[in-house]
C-alpha cells in the first residue's frame, strides 16, 4: 500500500472515549474521487474500518441543518 499513500482519506477522526477511528475523504463541488482513493475506501471497508465521503457544498455556513 506504500505507493497508494497519496489518496489515503484526508482526516483521521478518534473518539478517545470509546476508542473508535474512522477516516474521512472531504469533496468540494466539483471533485471526484480518485482511482487511488477508490482504492483505498475498499481497502478500509474490506478490513470493516469506518469511512466517509464528506461532500462539502458552497454557500452560507448558516445554511446548515
Amino acid at each position: 500500500y506504500r505507493l497508494k499513500r497519496s489518496g489515503f482519506p484526508d482526516l483521521c477522526l478518534w473518539n478517545e472515549k470509546t476508542g473508535q477511528v474512522m477516516f474521512a475523504e472531504v469533496k468540494g463541488p466539483k471533485d471526484k474521487l480518485s482511482e487511488t482513493q477508490r482504492d483505498w475506501l475498499d481497502i478500509l471497508v474490506t478490513n470493516h474500518i469506518d469511512v466517509e465521503v464528506c461532500l462539502v457544498r458552497e454557500g452560507d455556513a448558516r445554511d446548515v441543518e
